[in-house]
C-alpha cells in the first residue's frame, strides 16, 4: 500500500510512503500550493499502482485551544481541498484516514509537552536524525505522518475494509 501524508494548510505538506520488507520508506515529499499542485501529487501517489491511503492530520477543536476562527476554518477549507482532490482522483473516502496530532507525534517523536514552534522543530530533528532531508517543517510533519501511516497500513486496510 501507498500511504500519502498530508500536513494540509494554505501552503500543505506531503510525503508518499511505502513498507516494504517491515520498514516504512519515503518515496518523495515537498510542499504544495494551489489545486492543479494537489492534484499533481495526488497523481504522483496513484501512478504507482498500488492501492492508496490518505493520511492527514486531523485537528479537533480541543487540539487547537488557542486558534482563532479564521484558522479554524481555513484548516478545515485546507482538509477539504484535499479531501477533493482526492475524490476526484477515484481514491475511496474510506481509504482517507485522520490522525491526530498527538498520535503520529507520540509514535514518532515521543510523548513530550511542546508549544506548536517546538513541535515544529522537533518534526524537523525526527527527519534529520532519520536520515530524510525537507526544506520545511510542513514537509517535515508530512513525512512523518506518511512514515505513521506506512507503519499501521495493514490496520488502515482492515479499517478501510470495514467501512
Amino acid at each position: 500500500m501507498i500511504v500519502l501524508g498530508i500536513d494540509q494548510a494554505a501552503t500543505s505538506g506531503w510525503a508518499i510512503a511505502r513498507r516494504a520488507h517491515g520498514a516504512a520508506k519515503i518515496i518523495e515529499s515537498g510542499t504544495v500550493r494551489g489545486a492543479m499542485a494537489r492534484r499533481d501529487v495526488i497523481a504522483r501517489a496513484v501512478s504507482l499502482g498500488e492501492p492508496l491511503a490518505a493520511v492527514y492530520e486531523a485537528h479537533t477543536v480541543g487540539g487547537g485551544r488557542h486558534w482563532n476562527p479564521a484558522t479554524i476554518l481555513g484548516m478545515g477549507d485546507a482538509r477539504g481541498r484535499w479531501l477533493e482532490a482526492l475524490e476526484l482522483a477515484g481514491v475511496p473516502r474510506r481509504l482517507c484516514i485522520g490522525v491526530e496530532p498527538y498520535t503520529w507525534r507520540a509514535a514518532m517523536i515521543g510523548r513530550h509537552r511542546l508549544t506548536s514552534d517546538a513541535w515544529k522543530a522537533q518534526s524537523m530533528l525526527a527527519c534529520s536524525g532519520r536520515g530524510i532531508a525537507v526544506a520545511s517543517d510542513d514537509e517535515a510533519e508530512a513525512v512523518l505522518i506518511a512514515l505513521w501511516g506506512a507503519q499501521h497500513s495493514a490496520e488502515i486496510a482492515k479499517i478501510a475494509g470495514k467501512r
